[in-house]
């Protein structure tokens, strides 16, 4: 089917008269293209109902139209329209009829259009949303916040991911792969056909090509496979993610007795009634309790990070650019894996872990049949499950990164006799609908308990503990110091045995303490870290890294999101426990991850602000440290300070002005970490990283003078350009303390998108050309409005010079 992006000229309006008598646009629309954010435009207001989750930001009821034409050469044809994510509540309405709709918002869907349209004339389609308040715990977006396509073909087509690329196996001479198209015959007619296919990989090389002939009795859908061998085939892994171009022509012969009523065939062959083209990647996955994961025959750990779905700035929409830009920037800093918590994910993000070369464990729900938030999945769970979980599959498919999903994330009913029957059937849907990759859950103990969990809290603290009170992070937060011997319980045993064989993978949230138990105790048990403390990494991944049953760890959490902010209002309204920051920028837990993971021996140096010395450090377990890169103290000269160093190896030294604090042990005995206690003393901290004696590395962290500038570095991709703002002195020194007011200024061929920091408020709107800096740096993100048009960008703030670039 001819495939049309959707997203041009839309109006949309918040939708306060649903009963209105007579349809009609208002006046005060928003002429919007997609995706828009309904919700990222509504007020942060103190008395929000979702409070904290959502950031102090209420979403609500919404109305998407657009006009469209549709030329008189479609009638007889099959057009679609398909959504990539609208959240939520979506109904879809072709000249004010019904043609479809989605309760989930986070997976596609598609409707057809054609009994409804007007052929040779304006069409209009309509979108509500019904995005009420309660129905997240943390920032969801509102609208229609992925892209939409129109999808158009004759009487004989492909649907929107009905052609599929399956590995078969892979060996040193090639790979075996199936292509699988469900082909849609809509004529009355029966007729030969003549179906092509051809495999190319990045480079355009044919990897194989070949015609078949098949025939179709009238009105009827033929499953077409064929299985071909590709020699020397390029495989895809995270080192390598070579990807291949599959195309799939549906061709006339010279007596075919349909009519090609496509008139946008190819042109460079008049036979050719139907073109179908999807790109993937050819890779075999295993795992087993005695090799762990397999990638094309290799082990695999899985060096994860949870991320939500919100794209900083921009709220909840999806651009392939932001997502590219957000995974690589997490390749970089030593990932190797995401997980979509705690929905399925977006096409774009799907993209860029394809080219990428990052593994996704996608997330199908947060909720079963039990609520977590008043009107979250679980209302409409048990009608609309299976429905969403094939959708989910369909998109997925193609998409090599994915090699696992979860069915779930910290279920409340999953040690019920009704929850182990659904995840069964969830994971048993999985496998019927995708049977090539494997199904985890993010199973959480104090969770799973159910009602033993007062039981097991009072044999591990002697009946001292407290379990009525708050939700489960409050809980978690509140028995940090417990958790081991909560997760270790004989009760959470007996409910793990009883999940093992409705899912491939036992999925672990928070219950590291249990790999080396289980693994000895279950022979055949393989494990995942589905979700964990960072301050857990050193410990967890030496476990990992010596059993192969279990197969990795995801962190919570990799990149700061949306909601679940910390305070009340107006604090700010993104998280802030990420490796790295809402802006793209790495904090010091970032790079001791990447020490922990051995892909550095470092070593880095983080200081924590002499004020807060001697106070306990209560900042909860999600977060690893309060330390940051700031070496600036003004008024705290000569009191007490201490610093982090963070290093391989087996030992560090830490200089203060080239004055040796002494030499410490670090490395894998100290959990990669050592701390000094001295008083600060502005200028200049070098520490130094040895093995055996000799040094592997160094690094310094400097006091800045006091003459700052903006200094501005550019990424531009295809339809968003990128301007990250570092505020440094005339050396070029990061001023990690600088919070000062920011102005942006945008001339030319772009349009301000998003501009903000970690301190960023969204009550002034981020598209607002002002911001704050946060730990000396800023972000602006700006939409690509004229490819031909240079586009200026300068940068002016508070006691400081100006920055600019032309992109």
């Amino acid at each position: 089917m001819e495939k049309i992006k959707f997203n041009d000229q839309w109006k949309v309006w918040k939708d306060n008269d649903p009963f209105e008598l007579v349809f009609r646009v208002p006046d005060d629309a928003l002429c919007v293209d997609l995706p828009y954010d309904a919700m990222l435009h509504e007020t942060q207001t103190a008395d929000s109902v979702n409070g904290r989750n959502t950031g102090y930001i209420d979403a609500g009821e919404y109305k998407y139209y657009k006009r469209f034409f549709v030329p008189e050469s479609y009638r007889g044809g099959h057009v679609m329209l398909q959504f990539e994510g609208v959240y939520r509540g979506a109904g879809v309405f072709i000249n004010q009829s019904r043609v479809g709709g989605s309760d989930y918002g986070y997976t596609n869907f598609t409707v057809d259009a054609g009994d409804y349209l007007k052929y040779g004339e304006d069409n209009e389609v309509l979108v509500t949303v019904k995005c009420g308040t309660k129905n997240s715990r943390w920032y969801s977006g509102a609208g229609i916040y992925r892209d939409v396509y129109l999808y158009y073909g004759g009487s004989v087509y492909v649907k929107p991911y009905g052609l599929r690329m399956t590995t078969l196996d892979v060996d040193s001479d090639g790979a075996l792969v199936c292509v699988s198209a469900k082909i849609h015959n809509d004529s009355f007619l029966a007729d030969t056909f003549d179906v092509a296919v051809e495999i190319r990989d990045m480079e355009g090389c044919s990897a194989a090509s070949q015609c078949y002939p098949v025939r179709m009795p009238g009105h009827s859908t033929l499953d077409f496979r064929k299985n071909i061998y590709i020699d020397n085939a390029k495989l895809w892994d995270e080192f390598e993610p070579n990807l291949y171009t599959v195309t799939l022509k549906i061709l006339s012969r010279e007596d075919s007795k349909v009519e090609n009523i496509n008139k946008h065939k190819d042109k460079a062959d008049s036979r050719v009634l139907d073109i179908t083209e999807i790109v993937s990647g050819i890779r075999k996955i295993t795992v087993d309790s005695r090799h762990g994961l397999r990638v094309n025959g290799k082990t695999v750990k899985l060096r994860g990070a949870g991320i939500h779905h919100v794209n900083g700035f921009l709220g909840a929409v999806a651009y392939d650019d932001y997502e590219y830009r957000r995974v690589k920037r997490l390749k970089e800093a030593g990932f190797n894996a995401v997980r979509s918590a705690h929905n399925p994910a977006s096409q774009a993000l799907l993209r860029a872990c394809d080219r990428l070369g990052v593994y996704v464990m996608d997330e199908f729900t947060d909720a079963w049949n039990k609520n977590k938030v008043a009107y979250d999945y679980a209302a409409g769970f048990e009608k609309n499950w299976e429905k969403d979980v094939e959708h989910m599959v369909e998109a997925d498919y193609n998409h090599p990164s994915v090699i696992m999903y979860s069915t779930g994330n910290e279920i409340f009913e999953i040690c019920t006799e009704k929850g182990f029957e659904t995840s069964r059937q969830i994971g048993d849907q999985f496998h019927d609908l995708d049977p090539t990759r494997f199904t985890t859950n993010g199973i959480n103990g104090a969770f799973a308990a159910g009602d033993g969990l007062a039981k097991i809290v009072d044999d591990i603290t002697n009946g001292e503990a407290d379990t009525g009170k708050g939700d489960v992070n409050v809980f978690m937060a509140a028995m940090e110091n417990n958790m081991a011997g909560i997760v270790s319980h004989k009760i959470i045993s007996g409910i793990l045995e009883k999940l093992e064989t409705t899912m491939d993978i036992l999925g672990y949230n928070y219950m590291t303490p249990r790999y080396l138990m289980d693994a000895a105790a279950y022979k055949d048990r393989v494990m995942v870290g589905t979700e964990t403390y960072p301050k857990q990494i050193a410990q967890n991944w030496d476990v990992i890294m010596h059993c192969p049953a279990v197969i990795g760890d995801f962190t919570w959490t990799g990149w700061d999101y949306l909601g679940e902010v910390e305070g009340a209002f107006p604090e700010l309204i993104n998280s802030y426990y990420g490796d790295i920051t809402i802006a793209g920028n790495r904090r010091p837990v970032s790079y001791y991850r990447e020490i922990v993971y051995g892909l550095k021996k470092g070593p880095c140096i983080a200081v924590q602000d002499p004020a807060r010395y001697g106070i306990p450090r209560n900042f909860g377990p999600w977060r690893y440290t309060d330390c940051t890169f700031n070496y600036n103290y003004d008024g705290q000269e000569g009191k007490p300070v201490m610093i982090e160093v963070y290093g391989g190896g087996d030992s560090v030294e830490l200089f203060v002005n080239g004055r040796s604090l002494g030499v410490q042990p670090c490395g894998k005995a100290t959990e990669y970490e050592t701390k000094y206690n001295t008083v600060y003393e502005p200028g200049e901290l070098v520490a130094v990283a040895y093995e055996n004696g000799t040094e592997i590395g160094r690094t310094v962290l400097r006091t800045h003078d006091k003459q700052l500038h903006a200094k501005i570095h550019a990424e531009k991709y295809e339809t968003l350009a990128f301007i990250n703002i570092d505020i440094v002195d005339t050396k070029g020194r990061l001023a990690a303390d600088a919070s000062m007011p920011l102005e942006i200024k945008i001339e030319g061929g772009a349009k301000l998108m998003g501009f903000g920091s970690l301190n960023a408020r969204h009550r002034q709107g981020f598209e607002n050309n002002c911001t704050n800096a946060g730990e000396g740096h800023a972000l602006a993100i700006l939409k690509i409005t004229d490819k031909e048009q240079p586009v200026t960008v300068t940068v002016s703030g508070e006691a400081i010079t100006e920055g600019k670039t032309v992109l």
